[in-house]
């Protein structure tokens, strides 16, 4: 591959990575807006209509779940895999009718890349426990305005940190109030992802008394900020 096939393939990716950054931006306002749509279990339970088909599949099968099969049904009929399958092979069958070999190893590293963010995601939906928890505040998740941290605390006295859609909780958490989250608990992977919410049902005393336990703690320490 001479100097001048080098300099095309790069012009190529510097093209489709600003390409990408255009269209990416866009998709992620639509995510967002899709992400804030909600759909409601009948025990209650809120959930994003993105997460609602993982949360029947969860709630119809215990780990070991049969999920890669799932995840790749899902990944069928959401346009980021999609787009990533069709640039791996665009770049190449590009690669190679031009005899572009760096197109054709940059073809194979998005199927690489993809096959692995594939197996992490179907791994922690077939062995993660589906866990459900007690938060009473959030903070900022790094740099995001739409996604928060926070603490939840479970019914085995377990304190473990998710991150969850702010406006999936806010309005239950206003005022000193408390929402229930539903959450897969991969010890490899925190904070977990909520993938459901609701009001705490009155018949919940133990997750509770762990959410005051842990508040009266604190508030008796030197430091009483936590993390939420």
């Amino acid at each position: 591959m001479g100097r001048t096939e080098w300099v095309a393939t790069g012009a190529f990716f510097l093209v489709c990575l600003l390409i990408g950054v255009v269209i990416g931006r866009r998709r992620s306002a639509k995510m967002l807006a899709h992400a804030r749509q909600t759909r409601v279990t009948p025990d209650g339970w809120c959930v994003s209509r993105p997460f609602w088909k993982v949360v029947r599949f969860i709630a119809e099968h215990q780990p070991p779940r049969p999920a890669f099969w799932f995840q790749l049904r899902i990944d069928a009929t959401s346009p980021a895999p999609i787009g990533l399958w069709l640039l791996g092979v665009n770049l190449i069958v590009i690669g190679v009718d031009k005899g572009w070999w760096g197109l054709v190893a940059g073809g194979v590293w998005v199927f690489v890349a993809y096959v692995v963010m594939l197996w992490n995601a179907a791994r922690n939906l077939r062995d993660s426990p589906a866990v459900v928890g007690v938060i009473d505040a959030v903070k900022p998740y790094g740099l995001s305005k739409h996604g928060s941290t926070a603490t939840a605390f479970t019914g085995d006295g377990q304190a473990i940190q998710v991150c969850v859609l702010t406006s999936l909780v806010s309005e239950m958490i206003e005022g000193g109030g408390r929402a229930q989250v539903m959450f897969l608990d991969n010890p490899r992977s925190r904070p977990c992802l909520v993938l459901a919410a609701r009001a705490p049902p009155s018949h919940s005393p133990e997750l509770e008394a762990n959410v005051d336990e842990y508040a009266n703690s604190s508030s008796n320490s030197p430091d009483s900020s936590h993390t939420c």
